[in-house]
């Protein structure tokens, strides 16, 4: 064989393996681009198409009637909520305000009516003493706390006298102020000397205010009905 005939033969041979090695490389680049970079274009292809299609459909659904229809009626039940919650916290604001504002009352009430009461510390009321045309009370009374009870005072132990209430057919009590708390003490402790011969038409009880006058004779009259049951 030829030299030439040679050298032919071994050039073919080679560029034969250069073919292959770049078909391999070829491949190996194709199975690469296939593997990574294919799935992420075909992703972004159907994100792309699945994104036109929601939004489509987004579009034709917030414009039909439908939808324009359950908004408003959710806009109006937010609203009508919206309006109770107000209603039910104003309210209850005002029942809360209003049972303080009570209570304070009630509270500024007892503590008046405690003042008063501190005020009438040295009276007493007398009850069922016949009234006269022209009378001195600090002399009935005088005269009447020495014949029934056996106390003996003195005007000067008296710092003010006189009926109270209207004119009638029923004799008014008489209200005494004395000088001294220590005399109306030792008064109220002897009443029960009224009661000794039976029941007495007269009484003295101290000088209450009219709401302990009213919660005395509620009591009073509470413990009446249960004796007659």
């Amino acid at each position: 064989m030829s030299r030439t005939s040679k050298n032919s033969n071994k050039n073919a041979t080679e560029e034969g393996e250069n073919l292959n090695n770049i078909w391999e490389k070829f491949e190996l680049k194709l199975n690469d681009w296939v593997t990574t970079t294919l799935p992420t274009i075909v992703s972004e292809v159907i994100k792309s198409i699945a994104g036109e299609a929601v939004k489509k459909h987004i579009d034709e659904y917030v414009s039909s009637t439908e939808f324009k229809k359950s908004l408003g009626e959710s806009i109006d039940f937010d609203s009508q909520q919206l309006h109770d919650e107000i209603k039910s916290s104003i309210n209850t604001e005002l029942k809360t305000g209003l049972m303080e504002l009570k209570n304070e009352v009630n509270m500024l009430k007892n503590e008046n009516d405690n003042l008063e009461q501190y005020t009438r510390r040295c009276n007493i009321r007398i009850y069922g003493i016949p009234e006269a045309p022209t009378e001195s009370t600090d002399d009935i009374v005088i005269s009447f706390l020495q014949k029934k009870l056996g106390v003996t005072i003195s005007e000067v132990d008296i710092s003010r006298s006189h009926r109270v209430g209207k004119k009638s057919n029923i004799a008014r009590p008489i209200i005494i102020r004395f000088t001294k708390h220590n005399t109306k003490v030792m008064i109220l402790r002897k009443r029960h000397l009224l009661k000794r011969n039976g029941r007495s038409l007269y009484r003295i009880q101290e000088d209450l205010t009219q709401t302990r006058r009213q919660l005395l004779k509620y009591l009073h009259d509470n413990c009446n009905n249960k004796v007659e049951k």
